[in-house]
């Protein structure tokens, strides 16, 4: 795992690594959604899973990825088109 650029080094500060002994394999996932993780309720963010703690933080999607793309908006009842970057 690298972990010499400053945006990875955020990142680990905002992550907890779990050792599941039952499955044999570490869990990587945001601070943010442990009580998801622990009660097994559905998690907000993705969860990395992998042999080794390298693992599954490189099978954790990126934390800046983006869910979903609008393409226009709705507000009190008048639709407004969002322009994309590249116009």
């Amino acid at each position: 795992m690298d972990i010499t650029t400053e945006k990875t080094k955020r990142d680990l500060y905002s992550l907890l690594f779990h050792y599941n002994f039952y499955m044999g394999i570490w869990a990587c996932f945001r601070n943010e959604d442990k009580a998801n993780y622990f009660n097994g309720s559905e998690s907000t963010y993705p969860i990395g899973r992998g042999d080794s703690v390298e693992d599954a933080y490189k099978d954790l999607k990126p934390l800046t990825e983006a869910k979903a793309t609008v393409s226009d908006i709705r507000v009190n009842n008048i639709k407004y088109r969002l322009k994309k970057k590249d116009e």
